[in-house]
């Protein structure tokens, strides 16, 4: 059907089917700042345009719906202020606020957020902090925490008022800053004679003074981020951005049984639905057995195939398509025909090495890495023992145990995996792609397309965002197969319902801890016993694990002679199910590790009646001591000592205890009551982290000769 769209002041005479979607047609138009979060329902607000000055989910509107409006996209806010002869008004109030106060990250959902403000603005120019936020939870977005989004929303409203406002670069006033609090840290109880306050104590904040910004002196100071401007402007910086001719899009039929062996796939009647289709099933289409783990050797055994004769989750792959458009693509999954022969399930990871479970990977291609034993269905095992630790337990006045369950959560960047593979002029396959890791998806997938490394170049645009998700090759070889097939290039991404069912997780954990303890709360002795679910394939099984313990292990080693030859062990078995599988996600195991360690040591010193945080600071590792299992373990290779020289704990802990002021709260059971409401309480508590900021840097002696 025919229509005329008004876009940014303009007129666009159209010819559309009558179900597409306005986002679609935008896009197609050249209007990349309208962006996909992969969901149907406009969850995400990625795609947020202007609708008659309204703030409105682009991907729940047909076009048709749009005839007769005025629509606006962030590219009608403002320009690069200088095209060499030709000058420009430059970037709009909105636009530069964002760019100097360092709103944006990953810039993915920054043109929505812009076009957000610009509706609430032109509405209420005076909006409070409440009002910005309000308005601005409608755009989802994973990297900020919107405390910077807010506060150039809130910048923008100033100078559009004509107020003066702070150069972000220049120096600060900091005379309110400290001034002292008008409550008092007693309470509000100040000590009188009757004739007035005699003393009231309050707390001033720590300041740093740092040295003048300067060319030359850049760390510790705000930097504007080089690609800013492209970014909030909304110009083509992602993967899905770019276009070519002759582009196929890829969709992957998935498989709707957890666990299951493919007899027969049959693709004639998807094949014969149109000419340009291409259906890849099974495993004869592909080769090369591979995981997806980040570093050579690859720590981690080798499990899986782009293709195979079996599924291991629901939502596993079971063939790959591509055609002319997605709707093609879609239609055409419905007509592929398969046959499954269902197996038993194994969906508990405590009864993942029982004898008689069932075998999840019995493919005789399997490569093991290290302790790793598919009959048992263990993906990875752990054994770490430091110091003795019995002789500690023994040792000990009390022993205090505990269970906790760390569940499986899923990263949810806004921009979904998608990826972009085809030949370029010098017979070379281009895989441009929304990766972490491009090097290694080209290291991991030249064996599985049978090409050498020299001929695969990976292209990694900006990301938005990943957050640990996008560490695997779970797009590229789709596409790449299929470039390989067809000859042309392929488009492939991921719906948000993908993304949950088929893409990675946080790695679920069921831990029991043992701590030995004196009486004046030493720990004489620390076991942790990690039982991990990698789910169907052994992604970053081993090592996700290791950092568990590893990490949280190592930040309570005991005092006194326990601190000398700290007691430590950690046990650890990485278990299969037929569940998605788990992979990289924000901090790697630690989170896993730490929540159930505080938790515990809070129980800990609330049974023997000490302040958390004076027993937590009394056994913490401290500067200049050997990370204890620096000597014990290296994911596989060599362990070799490693010295805390900076830690920066006790530091830490002495400014967020005046902060929350830990002394007066804590244990006062006055300050928990809240006046006038009896079935409420105030809570204050204390946890402590310890997370690895570098690569050691290791000294070899080298022998010289002249």
């Amino acid at each position: 059907m025919k229509i005329t769209l008004t876009i940014n002041g303009q007129e666009f005479p159209l010819r559309i089917d009558p179900n597409e979607r306005l986002l679609d047609t935008l896009r197609k138009l050249g209007f990349f700042s309208i962006k996909s979060g992969g969901c149907e329902h406009g969850e995400c607000g990625a795609c947020t345009i202007l609708f008659d000055g309204r703030s409105v989910n682009s991907c729940t509107m047909l076009t048709v719906q749009a005839e007769g409006h005025k629509i606006q996209t962030v590219e009608a806010e403002g320009d690069h202020p200088d095209h060499g002869w030709k000058k420009t008004d430059g970037l709009s109030v909105i636009q530069q606020a964002f760019v100097e106060v360092g709103a944006i990250q990953c810039g993915y959902c920054t043109p929505a957020m812009v076009l957000t403000a610009k509706a609430l603005l032109d509405r209420d120019p005076n909006p409070d902090e409440d009002q910005v936020r309000d308005a601005l939870s409608g755009v989802l977005c994973r990297c900020t925490g919107y405390i910077k989004p807010v506060q150039a929303v809130l910048r923008a409203a100033a100078v559009l008022r004509g107020e003066e406002v702070m150069p972000v670069n220049g120096p600060i006033d900091v005379t309110e800053a400290l001034k002292p609090s008008d409550e008092p840290v007693d309470g509000g109880v100040p000590v009188t004679n009757g004739k007035g306050t005699l003393t009231e104590t309050k707390i001033l904040p720590k300041l740093k003074i740092v040295d003048p910004h300067s060319e030359m002196k850049t760390v510790g100071h705000a930097e504007t981020k080089v690609d800013a401007v492209k970014l909030v402007q909304g110009k083509p910086a992602f993967v899905a951005d770019y276009e070519m001719r002759d582009l196929l899009y890829a969709k992957v039929l998935r498989s709707p049984y957890a666990h299951a062996e493919i007899k027969n796939i049959d693709t004639s009647r998807a094949e014969a639905c149109r000419v340009s289709l291409r259906c890849l099933p099974g495993k004869t289409s592909t080769s090369g057995l591979f995981h997806s783990r980040t570093v050579p050797p690859d720590p981690g055994p080798l499990d899986s195939f782009s293709l195979d004769h079996k599924v291991r989750f629901v939502g596993d792959r079971v063939a790959f398509v591509a055609a002319e458009s997605v709707a093609i693509a879609e239609a055409a999954l419905d007509l592929i025909d398969v046959e499954y022969e269902v197996l038993e399930p194994l969906l508990d990871p405590s009864k993942a090495m029982n004898e008689g479970a069932p075998v999840i990977h019995d493919e005789p291609e399997f490569v093991n890495f290290d302790e790793s034993d598919p009959t048992r269905n263990i993906a990875a095992e752990i054994r770490i023992d430091i110091g003795n630790v019995e002789k500690g337990f023994a040792e000990a006045d009390r022993i205090i145990e505990g269970d906790y369950d760390v569940p499986k959560v899923q990263q949810a960047h806004i921009e979904p995996h998608v990826v972009m593979t085809y030949w370029d002029e010098d017979d070379r396959l281009v895989i441009k792609t929304s990766t972490q890791v491009p090097f290694h998806v080209r290291r991991q997938i030249a064996p599985v397309l049978d090409l050498p490394i020299k001929r695969i170049r990976v292209i990694k645009p900006r990301i938005g965002g990943g957050f640990g998700g996008k560490q695997e090759v779970l797009v590229e070889d789709v596409a790449a197969h299929l470039t390989i097939a067809t000859g042309k290039p392929v488009l492939y991404e991921m719906t948000r319902e993908e993304e949950f069912i088929g893409a990675r997780t946080r790695h679920p954990m069921r831990i029991h801890l043992k701590t030995g303890l004196k009486n004046d709360g030493t720990i004489t002795a620390n076991e942790m016993y990690c039982l991990s679910d990698t789910g169907a394939y052994g992604c970053h099984a081993l090592t996700v694990a290791g950092n568990t313990g590893h990490k949280a292990m190592a930040i309570y080693v005991g005092d006194g002679e326990y601190r000398k030859d700290p007691n430590i062990r950690f046990y650890s078995d990485v278990v299969y199910t037929n569940t998605v599988p788990s992979g990289a996600y924000r901090g790697y195991g630690v989170p896993q590790g730490f929540w159930p360690v505080e938790r515990h040591m809070e129980n800990i010193a609330r049974e023997l009646g000490l302040d958390p945080i004076e027993f937590r600071l009394k056994n913490a590792l401290r500067s200049g001591e050997i990370h204890p299992f620096s000597k014990a373990w290296s994911e596989g290779r060599e362990p070799k000592p490693e010295t805390i020289y900076t830690i920066g704990l006790e530091d830490c802990v002495e400014q967020g205890r005046m902060a929350i002021d830990w002394d007066h709260k804590f244990n006062n059971q006055q300050w928990h009551i809240v006046p006038g409401k009896k079935h409420l309480r105030k809570g204050i508590g204390v946890a402590m982290v310890m997370q690895g900021t570098a690569i050691p840097i290791w000294i070899w002696a080298v022998p010289a000769s002249r």
